[in-house]
């Protein structure tokens, strides 16, 4: 499977590339796999995936670097890495407005 050099928007999703940018301004390229959801209860959007294996962010996880802020070319935002998964690569998850783009919800206001 290719990967689109702009990313592919899923339903409430992105796969493609994106950067890992950590607190001391370090970027690691990586490939991410992305969905979201809005949750009622909790009044915010949350998002979650993975990151592809890749040894720079390995290394940062060793080092103890979790909060990372991850862009795509649609947007950017807050986000903390997991644990690893078996092949290698990590979750990652954050809350709010997500890297890649939501569409609209429509209000059904009974009228």
């Amino acid at each position: 499977m290719t990967t689109p050099t702009s990313g592919a928007e899923v339903d409430e999703g992105y796969v493609g590339p994106a950067s890992l940018v950590t607190t001391d301004n370090r970027e690691i390229a990586v490939q991410v796999h992305l969905s979201g959801h809005f949750e009622p209860v909790a009044g915010t959007y949350q998002w979650t995936g993975r990151v592809d294996p890749d040894p720079g962010v390995t290394a940062l996880v060793e080092e103890g670097e979790r909060e990372v802020v991850l862009r795509t070319y649609q947007h950017r935002a807050s986000a903390l890495l997991g644990e690893a998964n078996p092949w290698g690569g990590f979750r990652i998850t954050g809350r709010g407005q997500p890297p890649f783009s939501v569409p609209e919800a429509e209000v059904d206001t009974g009228r």
